[in-house]
């Protein structure tokens, strides 16, 4: 499925090893699958939840691009990993401080994680959750089964999935309510497989970009 190319006449070090392991552990667990011919599955959904759904997914897909902090926890006990975030529709990049001078790059398609020492990790998304966030439009429905909506005057969670495999695992998205502006703040993820390996991802303040401005292409590509 994904292939590792480390750089020629070079040892893959211990840190690259551990960010391989994390690209992964993160294409493993957020990848269940999610294509199949299933609807959504929406049916069970009350109407209020089905609101909170819609206002979520029109919430990531209005997102613009930013900056942020990030920690990363599993999803091995005790594995823990930080960073830095960027993001633009369709496009994520995590530049590692821990473990320092790893990169992943993420769109609908694939995970690329290029090691401290230049080793590579290939991965294909397909149709899985990640590949679906990233996709444009932002769809939360199509192939997935909502398994559960958990709401409070703070904060929405959405957890979504495979329509077909049910069993495989779950996501769930985090966004935090932003009081006075009627809107949600997408903050978390957090992603178990069917093994329950548990993974789950942190945002720290957000920094967007200056108006009219973007991240340049060329951050999300392969060097």
């Amino acid at each position: 499925m994904g292939s590792t190319t480390p750089k020629k006449g070079r040892h893959t070090s211990p840190q690259a090893l551990f960010g391989m392991g994390l690209a992964l552990a993160i294409a493993t667990v957020v990848g269940l699958g999610l294509g199949g011919c299933a609807s959504g599955g929406l049916e069970n959904l009350a109407p209020l939840q089905r609101q909170e759904l819609a206002s979520a997914q029109g919430a990531f897909g209005a997102q613009k691009p930013f900056t942020a902090p990030f920690r990363q926890e599993g999803p091995g006990q005790g594995q823990v990993a930080s960073g830095k975030m960027t993001y633009a529709p369709g496009h994520l990049r995590l530049d590692y401080t821990s473990p320092a001078g790893q990169v992943l790059l993420a769109d609908e398609g694939r995970i690329l994680l290029i090691g401290a020492d230049g080793s590579r990790t290939r991965m294909g998304l397909g149709r899985s959750p990640l590949g679906r966030v990233l996709a444009q439009p932002v769809d939360f429905t199509r192939g997935t089964q909502v398994t559960n909506i958990t709401t409070n005057p703070g904060w929405l969670q959405i957890s979504l999935a495979d329509a077909l495999h049910p069993s495989d695992g779950l996501v769930t998205l985090g966004f935090k309510r932003t009081p006075g502006k009627g809107g949600l703040d997408f903050t978390s993820l957090e992603a178990v497989d069917g093994r329950s390996h548990d993974l789950r991802v942190e945002l720290g303040p957000k920094t967007p970009f200056a108006p009219g401005t973007a991240p340049a292409p060329a951050l999300f590509e392969s060097p």
